[in-house]
């Protein structure tokens, strides 16, 4: 199994602590659960797992889904199919008010990992393969996009050797971060600041999460 690097966003109205579940699960399925888990989804995810031209890629839609459903099913004590996920206006899955229950999916190759946190208040995780980046103007190019500047400037200082797997440190940070905010490339990747260090350091959000504290974990 290819190493993994992950990062979790949590907010909140207070300072004080949630209860934070993080389920990792495998995206693998034989052919006859894979048709049993895909009877678990809704219409809006049949259509959107038909659109999906890959084989690879549409299988492990319909698992991750399916299995975010049972997921949830047991915490709100209904059946798997009749669990109520909808969207926001920015399309990220959601549960309606009266089941305050906030979740995040994330995947990489056959792992998917699903956060889970009481209330409404936005949650995001990230997971990324450690790919092995050895272009130095390749990640200097990710780098340009991803850091802000004070970011850079440190990245900047690193050794050639340890730059590949502290970019993709800051970049699962980032978006855990934006995918907790749902929204998407609206939030560019430089405009969050999380720090290049071995602890997140989270000193710059946008407007629209200034609302709430947050925790970054790696």
């Amino acid at each position: 199994m290819q190493e993994t690097r992950g990062a979790l966003a949590v907010s909140q109205r207070t300072r004080s602590h949630l209860p934070v579940t993080v389920v990792f699960f495998s995206q693998r399925a034989d052919e006859e659960e894979a048709a049993l888990l895909e009877g678990l989804l809704d219409a809006r995810e049949r259509q959107r797992a038909a659109a999906i031209r890959a084989p690879l890629r549409r299988h492990r839609f319909i698992v991750a889904h399916a299995r975010i459903r049972q997921i949830l099913a047991r915490i709100l004590g209904v059946d798997a199919r009749s669990v109520p996920i909808t969207a926001d206006t920015r399309g990220k899955p959601e549960l309606p008010l009266d089941r305050p229950v906030a979740f995040n999916l994330s995947h990489t190759g056959d792992l998917a990992a699903v956060v889970l946190a009481p209330g409404t208040a936005p949650v995001g995780i990230d997971l990324e393969l450690r790919r092995p980046f050895t272009d130095p103007a390749r990640i200097d190019r990710l780098a340009r996009r991803c850091l802000d500047t004070t970011e850079f400037r440190e990245f900047a200082q690193l050794r050639p050797k340890e730059k590949a797997d502290v970019l993709l440190r800051v970049w699962t940070r980032k978006e855990a971060f934006v995918k907790a905010l749902g929204t998407g490339l609206d939030t560019p990747l430089r405009a969050v600041h999380v720090g290049v260090g071995p602890t997140p350091h989270l000193a710059a959000v946008p407007a629209e999460a200034q609302a709430w504290y947050w925790h970054l974990t790696d």
